[in-house]
């Protein structure tokens, strides 16, 4: 660029001083033509510097200074930009694949709460129905139905011994409190 004129005497010596020593993509007659269309030749017949570098890089989609295509460097940028965006959407459906097969797992502390639960329940569940028989099953055993309770109570502890004897299995306290 330190080799140019700042003011050239007339298009034909921009062309032949400018544009031809860069090669750019214009011929002559087309460069007379765009400098004719845009107003590069002043009243004096001089052509400006400063307007031929805002026409090669408006017109002939030229950087100036470095002679790069400016069509095939945004072309690049949009090859770029369009694989960084293919990479974000494939990391993101990986994380979304990630996600969807975590909301499947439940923590170790949460199971075990909710298996301790889940044992709780049931335990209830079997002594509350106890209770309710507990008449008809003394008797059934030909028992003595004054000593109903008993007998339910310690069908209660039965059950309470096996519901621990599980839970330690599992290695998850369970504590089943009476009521």
């Amino acid at each position: 660029m330190d080799n140019f004129k700042q003011v050239y005497k007339s298009r034909a010596e921009a062309f032949r001083k400018f544009i031809h020593p860069q090669s750019l993509p214009v011929s002559q007659a087309k460069f007379y033509q765009d400098a004719d269309r845009l107003n590069l030749v002043r009243n004096n017949k001089t052509v400006h510097l400063s307007d031929l570098l805002a026409y090669v890089r408006a017109e002939l989609q030229v950087n100036p200074s470095t002679g790069e295509s400016l069509v095939e460097r945004d072309q690049e940028k949009e090859k770029r930009d369009w694989e960084i965006r293919k990479l974000k959407a494939e990391v993101e459906s990986r994380e979304k694949a990630n996600r969807k097969e975590d909301a499947k797992w439940t923590l170790k502390e949460d199971a075990d709460i909710q298996a301790a639960a889940l044992a709780g329940l049931i335990k209830d569940t079997v002594t509350h129905h106890l209770h309710l028989s507990r008449t008809k099953l003394v008797h059934v055993a030909g028992g003595d139905n004054n000593r109903a309770a008993e007998f339910a109570e310690e069908i209660e502890n039965v059950l309470r011994a096996a519901f621990n004897e599980v839970a330690n299995m599992v290695e998850t306290e369970v504590e089943i409190e009476e009521d």
